[in-house]
């Protein structure tokens, strides 16, 4: 699991956050070209805010406007939403995903 961290980098105190997801991406990229001939297909999952406690915490201190403000479809996702797309990546029939990152953001982070 990366993060849009990892893809657009974050500022301040987050910095380190996303740098190790930044490092997970490629991590993901080098086990799929390194083992894919072993049946080994590594997907990075690149989610942006999503309705967890971290964020219930932000919501809390920052309000809901603050914590939606850079995501064009104005809502977060919900953890189920995540794992819907974590379902479906790891299908047998979805091998050819092999290296990709997924982005699951609502649109604030688009590459």
């Amino acid at each position: 699991m990366a993060s849009r961290a990892g893809q657009r980098g974050y500022v301040g105190d987050a910095m380190p956050y996303g740098a190790t997801k930044a490092a997970l991406v490629n991590l993901t990229k080098s086990i799929a070209r390194s083992f894919a001939q072993d049946g080994v297909t590594a997907i990075a999952i690149a989610p942006g805010w999503i309705r967890t406690n971290m964020a219930e915490e932000f919501i809390a201190t920052h309000g809901k406007a603050a914590a939606v403000a850079d995501i064009p479809i104005g809502e977060m996702a919900a953890p189920s939403d995540v794992a819907e797309l974590v379902a479906f990546a790891l299908r047998p029939s979805q091998a050819s995903l092999n290296g990709t990152t997924l982005d699951f953001n609502g649109g604030s982070y688009i590459r």
